[in-house]
Parts: structure tokens; C-alpha cells; sequence
């Protein structure tokens, strides 16, 4: 069996814009944090806990508390909703992922550096509903590859099984091709908006969506 696990912002659904706006936002009118001229690849951990993390430890000299978090994710989830008409399914999306749910050679797994609440808004914004499909995000991690792994490490538990075949990664970002090389997992690109920005980084598979099911299953294959 292939195990295959997607991203969520920028992979299923077009969220990103929509998404880092919000999140600015929520430091602006709840901490008066300026981030808006904050470039995410300069973070230790591009994931909603650990960015997160860092702002404090930045401005404040320290870690979050429980409720800080609880009260930014309330508050971020709540910007993300009255924008749910700028968050919209990336071409193919949902009819790839249901093929892959019915594909017996393939188990699915997503495993996103957002928070768990907001992904699952995301992916109903879109018609998607989860059930009871595996999802690891940044509330099990501040760090992309472990939340990856543990994405991995479930699935492996799910399916009953010591090892899957192969093991693919698709993402759209800098950190997912970061992610899968640290792993040693395959790797697709989604480059939805067409910047080319992994293939400038040698990423060697890479797709503009996911209306060609097909051409995915044949990379895993191969």
C-alpha cells in the first residue's frame, strides 16, 4: 500500500492570502504586533504553533500561555470565517481525493502546519468534510516534520502495517519540499498560482492542480 499525505493551505484549497492575512491581523488587533512586513521563511517553524512561538518569545521574552493560544486561534478562526468567500477548492482537489479514498493501493493522510480548527474550516469552506480520515496539524507540533511523521507513524497504526510501500508528500511550499527531503519521503508540488518557486529549488515533480489524478498515482508508481 502507498501512503499519500497532503498539505491543506495552497494544496486542497486555496487559503493562503486569506489565511496569513487573518493571522497578521489577529496579532494586530489582539497584541499590536506589526507583521505585516514579516517574510514566514525567516521563522524557525512556518507552522500557526510555531510561528506563534517565536512572535512571543520576540516581543514578550517568552512562550505563550495555554489561554493566549486558545484566545489567538478563537480569535483567527473567527477573522478566517467572515472570509470564507476568498477560500476556495485548487482545481481537482476534491475529485482526486475522493478517487484516492476509494483506491485500495493508496491510504491518505493530511498532515498541515495550520491549526487543527481552522483546517477543518477550510476544508468544509469547500465541501470537503474530513470524517474520520487522519489529520495532524500544529496543535500535536510546532514542527512541520514531525507533524508530518506523525501523520506517517498514525496511518502506519491504522492500516495495521510495519511499513507502506512508498510514502509521498504533496505540498505547495518551500517547508513541504523542506519537509519530505528531511524525511526522505517523495515529494509533488502544486504550484496552483504558477510562481515556479519549487521547481527554482529543484523540486522535480510538480503540478499547476490536481485534475490529472492519474498522473499523481503514476509518480507514486514510479
Amino acid at each position: 500500500m502507498n501512503l499519500v499525505i497532503f498539505d491543506i493551505d495552497g494544496t486542497i484549497v486555496d487559503s493562503v492570502s486569506a489565511d496569513d492575512q487573518c493571522f497578521i491581523q489577529s496579532f494586530e488587533d489582539l497584541h499590536n504586533i506589526d507583521l505585516s512586513q514579516s517574510d514566514w521563511h525567516d521563522f524557525r517553524h512556518v507552522t500557526d504553533s510555531g510561528l506563534t512561538i517565536e512572535i512571543f518569545e520576540t516581543h514578550f521574552g517568552r512562550k505563550p500561555l495555554d489561554e493566549e493560544v486558545q484566545e489567538l486561534k478563537d480569535y483567527f478562526y473567527k477573522l478566517l470565517t467572515q472570509r470564507s468567500n476568498d477560500i476556495t477548492e485548487i482545481r481537482g482537489a476534491k475529485n482526486t481525493l475522493t478517487s484516492f479514498i476509494d483506491n485500495p493501493k493508496i491510504s491518505i493522510a493530511f498532515a498541515t502546519g495550520g491549526w487543527r480548527e481552522t483546517a477543518l474550516l477550510k476544508l468544509s469552506t469547500i465541501g470537503f468534510e474530513l470524517g474520520d480520515l487522519i489529520l495532524t496539524s500544529a496543535n500535536e507540533h510546532f514542527d512541520r516534520s514531525e507533524i508530518t511523521k506523525l501523520a506517517i507513524d498514525t496511518s502506519l497504526q491504522v492500516e495495521n502495517l510495519d511499513s507502506f510501500e512508498t510514502i509521498t508528500y504533496i505540498g505547495d511550499g518551500l517547508w513541504d519540499l523542506k519537509t519530505a527531503q528531511r524525511l526522505g519521503i517523495n515529494f509533488i508540488g502544486i504550484d496552483y498560482h504558477q510562481n515556479n518557486k519549487l521547481i527554482k529549488v529543484g523540486a522535480a515533480k510538480v503540478v499547476t492542480d490536481l485534475t490529472d489524478p492519474q498522473k499523481i498515482i503514476e509518480w507514486i508508481d514510479s
